[in-house]
């Protein structure tokens, strides 16, 4: 403050030795120590706290991830053996979520899929069509009627 004047000044000589000077020196080793104790600590509350996040993290993208891979490599059997006779080289068989698990939108896809995949094929229960060439008559017997129309689509009008 500008105001401030002091009305006096007190200087004191302390010699090392006196025990004044040793309880200050000792009271700040103890704040050192205290003070790295403190940092110690934190960081390793903050690295065990880090990584348990990471851990949740990956068990929560485990969780999502297991289901959809399953789906993706049924889906590669089912593309791949396409067009054989039998499917019954195909793996179907999912494992069943625990029972602590979470009911989701994804939980509920994978049933749907499941259920899909089960009554796709199997054992030669879908039978492969054959393609064969038939003709057919053409019923659309307004061709003359159209006729004008179609040819005047090249007309520059």
């Amino acid at each position: 403050e500008p105001a401030y004047s002091p009305e006096f000044y007190l200087f004191v000589s302390v010699p090392k030795t006196n025990p004044i000077f040793l309880t200050v020196v000792k009271t700040s080793q103890k704040v050192e120590e205290s003070v790295m104790e403190l940092v110690i600590f934190t960081s390793i509350i903050g690295g065990t706290g880090l990584v348990i996040a990471l851990l949740l993290i990956f068990v929560a993208a485990s969780f999502f991830v297991k289901p959809l891979k399953w789906m993706n490599d049924v889906g590669d059997q089912v593309v791949g053996k396409f067009g054989e006779e039998l499917d019954s080289g195909i793996d179907y068989e999912r494992k069943k979520p625990p029972l602590c698990s979470p009911k989701t939108e994804l939980s509920s896809l994978v049933e749907e899929f499941n259920k899909m995949v089960t009554r796709f094929s199997g054992e030669g229960t879908a039978k492969r069509m054959h393609i064969t060439d038939t003709e057919k008559v053409n019923l659309f017997d307004f061709s003359d009627d159209f006729a004008d129309l179609y040819w005047s689509r090249e007309d520059s009008d």
